[in-house]
């Protein structure tokens, strides 16, 4: 027997009883991907992330899986210029101790009007939160579905007047944004925060760095500190939704974007190079 906000049945409904795992334990993964004109050129990127975090939940995709199927059951949604979360989850079964490998999965999309990422002139602001510390084990770099931290820190920052929060991990570094991965420039040298500090392993940042290595930009993978932030000369944040921004201000220090823009042309140039070649996904 449960209640639902005051109605008493004798079970879960069909349709909680289907993410009944995913509600009660956030068991399982989820992929934030831009569609460009109905294109999606950074799938690769998705699909193989989706695929390690689903191996390391030690999940099982069905035999009709793979990157071809996943990528038309998004297009069954009309997805042009849009924001599209795909979420898998566990079957039901079990508690903490699930009985079931297999999985279940749901596609949402919701329409974006620039059809290509937009450079923010005004830059973002932005604040060093205090209230959670990311962990660091097996599961980090992984989309997982439970998002509490992430939704606490979003609302430390929107408190103290910030549009983005910088968070740290356990051992007191910083490791990424609330949404976003960070990179930061000194001397015109690219650093950003080696993988496994507790970061989501993003797959535009991903790109953007061997981008950047491509084009001759020195990129260093670095353990970032709180002053290794305050003495940059510029910091810039990356997401699959709004490519990359650059932080005008951190804790009331501001920051310029020379060197931003010009790695923003070069990521933007080659994402309008992919969505021109025939066949790209």
């Amino acid at each position: 027997m449960i209640n639902l906000n005051g109605q008493i049945l004798p079970g879960l409904p069909d349709q909680l009883l289907d993410i009944q795992r995913a509600a009660y334990y956030g068991d399982g993964v989820f992929e934030t991907i831009r569609a460009f004109n109905g294109k999606i050129p950074f799938w690769d990127h998705h699909w193989a992330r989706l695929m390690r975090g689903m191996l390391a939940l030690e999940m099982e995709p069905p035999a009709n899986w793979s990157s071809s199927f996943l990528t038309e059951e998004i297009r069954k949604t009309g997805i042009a210029n849009s924001r599209i979360r795909l979420m898998v989850w566990r079957e039901p079964g079990g508690l903490f101790m699930p009985e079931s490998r297999l999985v279940h999965y749901l596609i949402t999309v919701q329409p974006l009007d620039a059809p290509i990422f937009e450079w923010k002139k005004e830059g973002i602001s932005t604040v060093f939160c205090s209230s959670i510390k990311l962990p660091v084990d097996e599961l980090s770099g992984i989309k997982l579905l439970g998002g509490a931290r992430y939704v606490k820190a979003a609302m430390e920052s929107r408190r103290r007047g910030a549009d983005d929060g910088l968070l740290f991990n356990t051992e007191h570094r910083i490791c990424e944004a609330v949404s976003s991965n960070i990179c930061w420039i000194k001397d015109a040298k690219l650093y950003y925060p080696p993988p496994g500090e507790g970061q989501v392993a993003g797959t535009t940042q991903e790109h953007l760095l061997a981008l950047a290595l491509e084009n001759g930009w020195q990129v260093i993978a670095r353990p970032c500190f709180r002053d290794d932030l305050l003495e940059a000369d510029e910091i810039l944040l990356t997401n699959a939704i709004q490519g990359l921004r650059w932080i005008r201000s951190l804790d009331g220090k501001t920051y310029g974007c020379d060197c931003t823009k010009k790695i923003y042309t070069l990521f933007t140039r080659d994402l309008k190079r992919r969505l021109e070649q025939p066949g790209s996904v």
